[in-house]
C-alpha cells in the first residue's frame, strides 16, 4: 500500500516555521526539510525564513544569548510587507559599543571623555581629578545591585562633576583633533563595514551617546569617514570667542537618561521606519528608545547588547533580560552586521 503526500506550499512553511520558531527557535529547520525547488517562496515569506534561520544560527554560538521574545520580534519585523531597508533604522550607543572596551593586556581603551582625560594637553590636576571620579562612579554604573533610578542619580552627580572639572581646565577647541589623533580610541572590527553599509542602503543611524559629540564625531571622521545618514544625540561642547570651553549643552546626557534626549529630538511615532535595531552596552542603553508598550503598535525594537565583561553572573542575568540578543565579551561587530544585513533585505 502506498501513499503520497502533497508538498507544502511556501505559505505553509513560512507560517509553520514562524510559529515553531516563536516557541523553540527551530522554525527554519521546517523550511530546510519541506521546501522544494519547485515551490519558490514569495519574497516576503523568504525574508521571514531567512531571518529565523539567522537567529537559529546565532543561538548556536556560545557567546550569544537569545531572549525568549526575540523569535516573536523577528517574525513581526520580517513578516509580510514589513521588512526591508525602507522600514529600518539603527539607534546605537558609541563608547564601548561601536568602540572597544579593553586591549589584549586588559588596559581600557579611551571613551569620549577619556580622550580628553588622558591627553597631555590638559592640566595634571584635571587628569588626577577625573581619574578619582571614574574609580568611584564606574563600578556603580555597572553595578548589579543598584536600580535604574539609583544609577541615574549617581550618573547625574558624576557627569556634573566631570563637566565642571573640564570647564575649569580651560580646554581649547583647537586641541580636539590632536587629542583624538593621539588617543586610545579603538573601533570594534566591523564598525567601518556597519557604517558604510548603512549609508549605502540609506538606512538612518542615530548615535545616542553619554560622551561628547565633538569628540565622537571627530573620531569617526578621522578613523572611518563622514556619513550623510548619521545623526548624533550627545553632550556638545560650547566655546567662547577665544575658543575656550565655557559650557555644555543642556540637558546633560548620561548613560541612564538617554531616553529624555532622544524623545526631544526623535519622533518615532510618525516614522515609516518602524523596525528599530538598538545597540548598546549598559543596562541604561535598552531605554534609549521607549519601551515596546509605549511605542505605536506597529513598531518593533530589537535590542542588541554587548556585555563586555561577562564574569559577574548576577549582572549577566540582568543583561539577558534587558537585551533580545546579548553578545558576551568584548567582541567584534560581526553579529550586529549579520542582523542588520538580514533585516534590511
Amino acid at each position: 500500500m502506498s501513499s503520497s503526500v502533497e508538498p507544502w506550499s511556501w505559505k505553509d512553511v513560512a507560517v509553520c516555521g514562524a510559529g515553531v520558531a516563536a516557541l523553540s527557535g527551530v522554525g527554519y529547520v521546517a523550511y530546510r526539510l519541506l521546501a522544494t525547488e519547485e515551490s519558490k517562496p514569495p519574497y516576503q515569506e523568504s525574508h521571514l525564513v531567512e531571518t529565523l534561520q539567522m537567529l537559529y544560527e546565532l543561538g548556536k554560538l556560545d557567546f550569544v544569548h537569545l531572549h525568549r521574545d526575540v523569535w516573536e520580534k523577528a517574525n513581526k519585523m520580517s513578516g509580510t510587507m514589513r521588512g526591508g531597508k525602507e522600514h529600518l533604522q539603527v539607534v546605537t550607543d558609541f563608547d564601548m559599543t561601536l568602540t572597544r572596551f579593553k586591549d589584549e593586556d586588559g588596559e581600557r581603551y579611551a571613551t569620549c571623555h577619556g580622550v580628553i582625560e588622558t591627553s597631555d594637553l590638559v592640566p595634571d590636576w584635571y587628569r588626577s581629578e577625573t581619574r578619582q571620579l571614574k574609580d568611584h562612579y564606574f563600578p556603580l554604573e555597572y553595578s548589579a545591585s543598584l536600580s535604574h533610578a539609583e544609577k541615574s542619580v549617581l550618573m547625574d552627580e558624576w557627569w556634573e562633576k566631570a563637566h565642571d572639572s573640564l570647564i575649569r581646565s580651560n580646554l581649547k577647541q583647537e586641541h580636539l583633533a590632536t587629542m583624538v589623533q593621539e588617543s586610545r580610541v579603538k573601533f570594534r572590527d566591523g564598525a567601518t563595514d556597519l557604517l558604510n553599509y548603512l549609508e549605502m542602503m540609506a538606512i538612518p543611524v542615530c548615535i545616542v551617546s553619554a560622551g561628547i559629540a565633538d569628540i565622537l564625531t571627530e573620531a569617526i571622521h578621522q578613523k572611518i569617514g563622514k556619513f550623510k545618514n548619521m545623526s548624533v544625540v550627545s553632550n556638545q561642547l560650547k566655546f567662547d570667542a577665544a575658543g575656550v570651553l565655557n559650557a555644555f549643552s543642556e540637558p546633560v546626557i548620561h548613560s541612564y537618561n538617554k531616553a529624555i534626549a532622544v524623545a526631544q529630538q526623535c519622533n518615532f511615532g510618525s516614522s515609516d521606519r518602524y523596525n528599530i535595531v538598538l545597540i548598546g552596552d549598559s543596562l541604561g542603553d535598552p531605554h534609549m528608545v521607549p519601551a515596546d508598550e509605549d511605542l505605536p503598535e506597529h513598531f518593533t525594537v530589537l535590542r542588541v547588547g554587548f556585555l563586555n565583561d561577562p564574569s559577574n553572573e548576577e549582572l549577566r542575568r540582568k543583561y539577558e533580560q534587558a537585551y533580545d540578543i546579548l553578545i558576551l565579551g568584548d567582541r567584534d561587530l560581526a553579529v550586529v552586521n549579520q542582523i542588520v544585513r538580514t533585516l534590511s533585505l
